[in-house]
């Protein structure tokens, strides 16, 4: 509802105890014309039922107006009511006459919304049987209906105090370029122009849509604009139409207006609306005062002095009008141009089972005139279906091409079998005639499109000449041929999908050689194929010969023979980056007999299919996992000599560690998480990937024999994949394994593997019945070395302490010769196992190379003082090796009293 109004209605109720509905009288008859032209109006099911819409969406806004009316009522009563009942008598009086306005204007509010509540009753009524109605009882009672919803309208236009129908508001829309310029030029066939001496002429005599022209007769151009009403449900019919200047002037008596609904979509950057949109086009009447018109839009100022006027466009009704803004220009002059060019490479033909062709390259004998010996059956002919429409859309190059301004357009054309055709034999033509030629054929056309059908008892393998007959807009007609030769049905007969799946790494995933072959059959008559798979958007065009036919699923038997065909193998150079991942790509390949006569067509699918398996035969080799599934890597330093320089890396054969299977190693790719420094940032651990043709090389630092390093296997097919990440084609990879690592070196006190221990007389090839040759228990106060000798040069304590590795014994060795030099002694201590104290009876001598233990030497005692019991004792040896990690060997021994 009209706020206004509304509030009207609460003022009225306020001021008066009373308030009524005053309709005025109109003249019967009057009454009886305005009810006729507005049935009149009403005339489709369709139409009502849009009026009936329009009638509940005013009645649903009044009564939400009404319901905030009756609250603001309520509120004002109970207001006065609490005055009332605190104030002084003279205040009370004030109240009471507030209280009494105030329940007027809620006794108002409440027969109001009554009053919308029954009409809304009424509307919901007359909606349900509209929709319960059939056609033919619509019909029958269509004019009770137009009455009954013109009442219903007068109803709810009193209740609501608005027009239904009236417009509030008019805009115009932006949809691109030059929106707000209508160009209203015109064509004009010359004064002086002559048809065989006449100075008229009909285009198309004797069939539908012929029309006459003549000379100097003028063409107008249509031009639109896109305009908006709201209420969205609001009609625009062309009648209430006007464009003017800003001084109230219009130009309709120049131009004709039509007005339609605009259904189109509006894409981005459109002036958006969400109001109902219309397309209103102008054209300059036939008979308008060209130069009073053109004066009228440039405000009459010479050509270099030309201010163009600007208008708007207005619509009204019952003696209201809305105005658009001021946004539209508009030129009008005579167009020159010469006859149109280019007809026959610009006019298209096209039928379910071709691609769109010119008329030029289907006219039989590319543009001349046949020979002698010509015969339609050896023309090149366009290929269309028994019985089914094929399109003919005829254009110049004006027509195309938005700047060609220098030659015509097409202005109207026809199609006609060219009986007359002297190519055609007797015999030709009585096959022609036999036709059922059905369509747009002998009709004039100003839209030039025809949809023609060919179909007959014997149509097949028929030629037809086809001649499209034109006039522009200078007057001037032409004719082309093109030849036409229906054939079998579009029906598919078979579909076939050819799937890309690579089974190893593409080297060139944009030229990859692919083939596979499928069951297939070919029809009857077989001579040719064509093949199109076409995806514009991606830029896939498969054609040409591009599939070969056996007799056999393995190819060996090549055939053309239709009966004994039944495979057919596609084979082509794809790139496996423009082709999307797992979009089928669908096309036809449609069969021909050697006359070039359609026989049939079957449906062709390419898909490429990312590889999900890995190729035959990848394992990881049997018992390299521990039982945890753990794969403790024992890496082989760079340099097995334990020194001062001390090796920085290790490395290991991925051969070692994987079984590859029929692929290439190196398409394997082997990453160990965190395995290694980041070039950039020293501090920063990333991953270590190699090839399986590679050898893994890990830096010192990471071989602690305890960090597990996440390791994955992947199988890497290429770049195969559309997929993109920072503007490269990803590669496609399928995860072969996945388990964690161990960087270990052979002297593994972690886990453990190695360990050590006094040697036994087996480890120094002694027999059961010898005596060692060395004690591990020393004297107070009295140096020590091996056996009873205390000579420090006599012999050596290393080469009787026996490393073992549990892992593999080949690493097992005595610490004076460690496995490849790979052990060298630091230093050595002899700590009491009671206190903990280091070197407290005795100091243990090492070599200078470091390469044994020479003995050890009592540290300095008094002749008074000796253990009154053993002390048990821990040789504690400091060691390193090739990687420069230390280790300590512990081995136990015992100071005795002297």
């Amino acid at each position: 509802m009209n706020k206004k109004f509304l509030s009207a209605i609460l003022f009225g109720a306020l001021m008066v105890t009373s308030t009524g509905t005053f309709v005025s009288c109109k003249d019967y008859d009057d009454d009886i014309d305005n009810l006729q032209e507005q049935i009149n109006k009403l005339a489709t099911k369709e139409d009502m039922t849009s009026q009936i819409a329009t009638l509940q969406a005013a009645l649903t806004a009044a009564q939400t107006d009404i319901t905030a009316a009756k609250s603001s009522a309520e509120q004002a009563l109970a207001k006065a009511n609490n005055i009332a009942e605190t104030a002084n008598d003279a205040e009370k009086a004030a109240a009471k006459a507030a209280a009494d306005a105030a329940q007027a204007a809620l006794d108002a509010a409440n027969a109001k919304a009554e009053a919308i509540k029954a009409a809304q009753d009424e509307v919901a009524k007359v909606k349900a049987e509209l929709e319960a109605s059939i056609d033919t009882k619509f019909n029958e009672a269509k004019t009770e209906f137009a009455k009954t919803i013109t009442d219903l309208t007068e109803k709810v236009e009193k209740l609501t105090n608005l027009s239904t129908g009236m417009i509030t508001s008019l805009d115009l829309q932006s949809v691109g370029a030059a929106d707000f310029q209508l160009d209203l030029n015109y064509y004009q066939i010359a004064d002086n122009k002559k048809w065989d001496g006449k100075t008229s002429y009909t285009f198309g005599k004797d069939m539908e849509g012929s029309f006459t022209v003549s000379a100097g007769e003028i063409f107008a151009n249509p031009a639109s604009l896109l305009v908006s009403v709201a209420p969205a449900n609001a009609a625009l019919p062309a009648e209430i139409l006007s464009i003017v200047d800003s001084e109230g002037t219009s130009i309709n008596d120049y131009i004709n207006l039509t007005s339609s609904s605009y259904t189109d979509k509006l894409y981005k950057d459109a002036r958006a609306a969400s109001n109902g949109l219309y397309t209103v086009t102008a054209e300059l009447k036939k008979d308008a005062d060209k130069e009073a018109f053109a004066k009228l839009l440039d405000n009459g100022k010479t050509a270099g002095e030309k201010k163009y006027v600007a208008f708007a466009v207005a619509a009204t009704k019952e003696n209201r009008t809305v105005t658009s803004t001021y946004d539209v220009t508009i030129q009008s002059g005579t167009t020159d141009v010469k006859e149109a060019i280019e007809i026959d490479t610009r006019s298209t033909i096209k039928s379910s089972i071709k691609e769109e062709g010119t008329l030029k390259k289907w006219n039989g004998y590319e543009g001349g005139d046949p020979e002698t010996t010509a015969t339609p059956n050896n023309e090149n002919c366009y290929p269309v279906v028994d019985g089914e429409e094929f399109a003919i859309k005829v254009a110049s190059k004006a027509d195309v091409v938005a700047t060609e301004t220098a030659t015509s357009k097409v202005l109207a054309s026809y199609v006609i079998v060219d009986i007359d055709n002297k190519a055609l034999s007797t015999t030709d033509k009585a096959a022609i005639k036999s036709l059922t030629i059905t369509g747009d054929v002998n009709k004039v056309s100003k839209e030039n499109v025809f949809d023609i059908a060919i179909g007959g008892t014997y149509s097949k393998g028929v030629v037809v000449p086809l001649k499209v007959v034109t006039i522009d807009y200078t007057g001037v007609e032409t004719s082309r041929v093109v030849w036409v030769k229906a054939g079998g049905s579009s029906e598919v007969a078979q579909t076939v999908s050819y799937i890309i799946t690579p089974n190893a790494k593409v080297a060139d995933p944009a030229a990859y050689d692919y083939e596979q072959i499928q069951k297939f059959t070919i029809p009857a008559g077989y001579a040719s194929y064509e093949l199109s798979i076409v995806d514009k958007e991606d830029g896939i065009d498969f054609n040409g010969d591009l599939l070969s036919f056996y007799e056999d699923a393995k190819g060996e038997k090549e055939s053309s023979d239709p009966a004994k065909v039944a495979y057919a193998k596609f084979a082509a150079t794809v790139n496996l980056q423009t082709l999307k991942d797992s979009k089928v790509y669908e096309g036809t390949v449609k069969f021909f007999d050697k006359e070039g006569t359609f026989l049939s067509q079957s449906t062709i699918k390419v898909q490429k299919v990312l590889p999900t398996v890995l190729p035959e035969g990848f394992s990881i080799k049997t018992n390299q996992l521990d039982a945890q599934g753990v794969y403790n890597c024992y890496l082989i330093p760079g340099a097995w000599a334990a020194t001062t320089a001390t090796t920085t890396n290790g490395t290991m054969e991925m051969s070692h560690v994987f079984n590859f299977g029929k692929a290439a190693a190196a398409d394997y790719e082997i990453t160990f998480a965190e395995a290694q420094k980041d070039d950039e940032d020293d501090e920063k651990d990333v991953d270590n990937t190699v090839t399986g043709a590679e050898k893994l090389t890990v830096a010192n630092s990471y071989i602690d024999n305890k960090t597990q390093h996440t390791t994955t296997v992947v199988y890497n097919y290429g770049a195969i994949s559309s997929e993109k990440k920072d503007d490269k084609f990803v590669d496609c990879t399928v995860d072969a394994a996945s388990f964690p690592t161990v960087f270990n070196c052979i002297y593994n006190y972690v886990t453990p593997t190695y360990s050590w221990r006094w040697a036994t007389l087996a480890d120094l090839n002694l027999k059961a019945t010898d005596k060692l040759p060395y004690k591990t228990t020393l004297t107070y106060g009295t140096n020590s070395y091996t056996g009873e000798s205390t000579d420090l040069t006599a012999d050596a304590f290393a080469k009787y302490i026996k490393g073992v590795s549990s892992r593999d014994g080949q690493y097992s060795a005595f610490l004076s010769a460690p496995y490849e030099k790979s052990l060298k002694i630091k230093e050595a201590h002899l700590v009491s196992n009671g206190n903990k104290e280091v070197d407290e009876y005795f100091n243990v001598e090492i070599t200078a190379n470091g390469n044994d233990i020479k003995g050890f030497t009592a540290t300095s005692v008094s002749n008074e003082t000796n253990p009154t019991a053993a002390v048990a004792s821990t040789l504690k040896v400091t060691v390193y090796d090739m990687y420069g990690h230390e280790y300590v060997i512990e081995l136990p021994m015992t100071v005795n009293p002297r």
